[in-house]
């Protein structure tokens, strides 16, 4: 009998391995966290870590500001470990409901990333319609990536303008907030007409649709995090 071939092993190194996380926490318990407890974590990093406290505590301003320019990739040098992990999972899972609620095909590959930076395993729907998407042009019942992820760079829309777009939207939701609270104004296009003025960011129509936008992602995390109120 002829000695068989042996099979030439293959090492297993670090790169074959899934991405570590710096935190212990999986993916479903920073779905579950609030602001709170990303704020106590980040308490506690620092702590371990040595690394001095600032003054204040992230407002929901600075929260906004922070997922305007999130981490390109997780530090362990970083102060707000935690903070930038729970960022990068409700932008996650954010994503899942934009998707589901408008179809935005871009926001596929962008979750992936978000993935493959943070060391998230890729969540059911998004392995679901990376798969389906992938499928459709290998099987050619699409002709491009682009038809299968949506165009990256649309024209006359670039990212600036979108990112823009997303804070005129946060200003006006806050503008109106408070000048229903401190003044009393009824939300209707009255009000729209007065903030888009002040702000300059459109008329009484585009205004509105800033607001309700915003509104509707706001009550969505109302509802998410109803069952789990916990205070700073």
């Amino acid at each position: 009998m002829k000695k068989k071939d042996k099979v030439p092993s293959i090492p297993i190194t670090e790169d074959c391995l899934p991405r570590k996380q710096l935190i212990p926490e999986d993916l479903e318990t920073l779905y579950s966290w609030t602001i709170g407890d990303a704020l106590r974590a980040k308490k506690e990093w620092k702590k371990n870590k040595k690394i001095p406290p600032l003054p204040d505590s992230p407002s929901l301003e600075d929260l906004f500001e922070i997922s305007e320019s999130p981490s390109e990739s997780p530090s362990s040098e970083s102060s707000d470990v935690p903070l930038e992990y729970f960022i990068n999972a409700q932008s996650l899972k954010g994503n899942a409901w934009w998707f589901s609620r408008i179809g935005d095909k871009t926001v596929i590959l962008e979750s992936i990333a978000i993935c493959a930076r943070w060391g998230f395993p890729l969540p059911e729907w998004l392995a679901r319609e990376f798969l389906k998407a992938y499928d459709d042009v290998t099987d050619k019942k699409l002709k491009s990536w682009d038809d299968a992820f949506g165009q990256p760079h649309p024209k006359g829309k670039h990212k600036g303008d979108l990112k823009k777009e997303y804070k005129d939207g946060f200003e006006v939701f806050k503008r109106v907030k408070e000048i229903v609270k401190t003044e009393g104004w009824p939300i209707d296009e009255h009000l729209f007409k007065r903030v888009g003025e002040e702000l300059g960011v459109g008329g009484k129509t585009k205004t509105a649709k800033f607001y309700y936008f915003m509104k509707e992602i706001e009550d969505y995390l109302k509802e998410n995090y109803k069952k789990n109120k916990k205070t700073i």
